[in-house]
């Protein structure tokens, strides 16, 4: 018999989906507890044995984030399937890339739901290994519920300490010990086994200083792979010769200089005389079918800030497939993916209506002197907000689009 426990505060809507599933199921082996929040969920779980959790995100008294967080630290061995109104399949499938098991859309499909938990319990009953949600998946799910929060981690291997500062889904800094910003994110992202703290906050307006302007698929994905890098070096250990059979010397085949070129180009440097951050290319793990030098485009986005001054309020570079940021300034993860959303509905529309599609660029004038500018580039989209009221329209049509035009095309084929 195995124990499973929904997490919904919408009741009606729990009964409906735990009926579905004794249906599918088979209510001979499995039973079904529910909870309204996080709080009722963690008394369930001290005093029964529950195999199985699926868990809104959204909740009063203690949401899906921070019940989350406590499974992470004290029931790492159950599997979780996570609702939210945000999936899709895009961020689902990068979600369970950083160890979030399943992330389901609401309102969720039982037969769905059955057949991921049916999954889940037979890859624990046949030995394979079960990992709950990583820091990086942790922090994504922070990013897509827009939440403004501090997240503390406790590396339980040396007892360090590291924070994370969100504002409204964006990640506004990082510490760890006395490295702060970019640097400190990426360390605490590559910890494994750790305890997570998560305090939510109401934005009062006094937001602290803001380090790290570079968005965090970037910071998960550099991360990532400079995590494989110590791990390699860690087992690998190039002796100076290889004596064979006969007292020939043999080097080892791979050279120093490649190495340090592909180390080279992962790292996140500081930039001296600005106090920024600057990335470099993350062209593999972004998109396998595509070449993407986005140090060009880093460039280009640091020549914006410049000749549009304060009128330049946000600009975002993401995939088309799940809306994640490639690049940017002051990204803004849900207008990245409302506009990604736009963007294709636009273009479908007036293709199947016998419209010409969208061409290089179209712009949106809104309330309060704010004006969009999305560029559809293909698997990319290129997004500028501004202030009209502080750029000269002439500038950013005839001189600015067309450059990041330009830049965009010498990136894509570098």
């Amino acid at each position: 018999m195995k124990n499973l426990l929904l997490v919904d505060d919408e009741i009606h809507l729990t009964s409906m989906v735990i009926s579905g599933l004794k249906n599918l199921l088979g209510p001979k082996d499995y039973s079904f507890f529910s909870a309204s929040n996080g709080q009722e969920a963690l008394q369930i779980l001290e005093s029964n044995r529950i195999d199985f959790v699926v868990t809104d995100l959204r909740m009063p008294v203690m949401n899906g984030l921070q019940l989350l967080a406590h499974l992470h630290s004290n029931y790492s061995s159950i599997p979780v399937v996570v609702l939210s109104s945000y999936s899709s399949d895009g961020i689902e499938e990068r979600l369970r890339k950083l160890g979030c098991l399943k992330l389901l859309s609401k309102p969720v499909h039982v037969v769905q739901l059955a057949k991921a938990i049916r999954e889940l319990l037979n890859k624990t009953e046949l030995g394979g290994v079960i990992k709950n949600i990583s820091v990086g998946g942790f922090l994504q799910l922070i990013e897509m519920e827009g939440k403004s929060c501090q997240v503390k981690v406790l590396n339980k291997e040396n007892l360090a300490t590291g924070r994370f500062h969100f504002e409204h889904g964006i990640l506004f800094d990082a510490s760890y010990g006395d490295i702060r910003g970019a640097p400190a994110a990426q360390k605490i992202i590559g910890w494994d086994d750790v305890e997570i703290t998560i305090t939510f906050h109401e934005n009062s307006g006094d937001s602290p200083e803001r380090r790290i302007r570079i968005p965090l698929m970037t910071l998960l994905l550099t991360s990532m792979h400079q995590k494989d890098e110590d791990e390699a070096a860690s087992i690998y250990t190039q002796p100076k010769e290889i004596v064979t059979s006969n007292a020939e010397s043999a080097r080892i085949p791979q050279a120093d200089h490649q190495r340090q070129e592909e180390k080279d180009s992962w790292k996140i440097e500081p930039d001296a005389s600005e106090g920024k951050m600057s990335q470099t290319t993350i062209t593999d793990h972004v998109k396998k079918e595509s070449k993407m030098d986005v140090q060009k485009l880093n460039s280009i986005i640091e020549s914006m800030t410049k000749d549009l001054g304060q009128g330049l309020l946000a600009t975002d570079i993401w995939t088309v497939a799940d809306g994640f940021s490639i690049a940017g300034h002051n990204p803004q993860p849900k207008a990245t993916a409302l506009f990604n959303q736009l963007t294709t509905y636009l273009n479908d529309t007036l293709e199947g209506s016998g419209f010409p599609g969208l061409g290089r660029y179209y712009m949106l004038d809104l309330l309060d002197n704010k004006l969009v500018i999305i560029l559809p580039m293909g698997e990319y989209r290129w997004g500028v907000l501004v202030d009209s009221s502080k750029v000269q329209l002439g500038l950013l049509l005839n001189i600015i689009v067309p450059r990041i035009i330009d830049a965009f095309e010498e990136a894509m084929t570098s």
